[in-house]
């Protein structure tokens, strides 16, 4: 489990193409409201081979669990094709999922 309690994600790009997803958390300058150390440098999340995007575009303080059981039964077909993993993402309460 990955938590990132204090930064907000923005899902930054997205290409069908190559079915490669990239959630960001973007850096604040000193002149920003919120600035501190701790927010002073981007995170980037990749995930790479995405098969199911189930996100808003906008996550406030996520943790992300790789699920390997309790998969949620419209997922649950994915859990048998090779090498995909399905991850849950909560933030404010909600739960969304991507497979990749």
């Amino acid at each position: 489990m990955y938590k990132f309690i204090n930064r907000s994600f923005k899902l930054w790009a997205y290409t069908v193409s190559h079915s490669f997803l990239i959630l960001r958390s973007p850096l604040k300058f000193p002149d920003q409201e919120g600035y501190n150390e701790a927010n002073n440098f981007n995170i980037d999340i990749e995930f790479s081979a995405v098969a199911y995007l189930d996100i808003p575009h906008t996550l406030h303080g996520i943790e992300i669990l790789e699920l390997t059981r309790n998969i949620p039964i419209k997922l649950a077909h994915y859990k048998t094709q090779l090498g995909y993993k399905i991850f849950e993402l909560r933030s404010e309460n909600k739960n969304c999922y991507i497979v990749a």
